[in-house]
């Protein structure tokens, strides 16, 4: 990945991004959160089909208060296990990200969400042109540079394409 930022000759951006944690109260996060101030809103800790109707609500809420669209940030989900609707819920889960283009972080920090036997998944990632990025939870700015893992997956699951067009929004946000 180093090497395609570097063959692209990316410039560096700098974004402001926020992590919230799902077993906040929503008072707590309307209350405390105006996503006009970032430019990036990570879900943290996805697990069930109540959470992402709670996601919903939050959203359609900003959204009420937000009166330029183009100043609401991009959404994403942070630290999210597959597992939680392979069984159960898929089609409500690949529905909500399309319908909400909320994209998926591989994380080099859990590599066991991007597994492959979480391929059926990643194929509906795909198949429905759902946003991935790139990610390392890092705490340290030597970290940084850990996220080849995540993208080799992003490379197996043949998703460079939905990354591709990240960074383009990306780009868009940055002039």
């Amino acid at each position: 990945f180093q090497k395609y930022l570097l063959e692209e000759e990316r410039q560096m951006a700098l974004f402001k991004g926020i992590e919230i944690d799902l077993s906040s109260t929503e008072k707590f996060i309307v209350n405390n959160i105006l996503p006009t101030r970032f430019d990036i809103l990570l879900f943290e800790y996805l697990e069930s089909i109540e959470g992402i109707f709670f996601i919903k609500k939050i959203i359609n809420y900003w959204k009420g208060k937000t009166k330029n669209s183009e100043d609401f940030p991009l959404l994403g989900l942070a630290h999210f296990d597959p597992s939680f609707f392979v069984i159960n819920g898929m089609s409500i889960l690949i529905d909500f990200l399309t319908e909400n283009k909320i994209f998926f972080e591989f994380n080099t920090s859990y590599p066991q969400y991007y597994s492959q036997k979480y391929s059926s998944f990643f194929d509906q990632l795909k198949e429905r042109n759902v946003l991935v990025s790139v990610a390392c939870d890092s705490h340290h700015i030597s970290n940084l540079i850990d996220i080849e893992e995540a993208y080799d997956r992003i490379k197996l699951y043949a998703l460079e394409s939905n990354l591709a067009d990240l960074v383009q929004i990306l780009d868009k946000k940055r002039i």
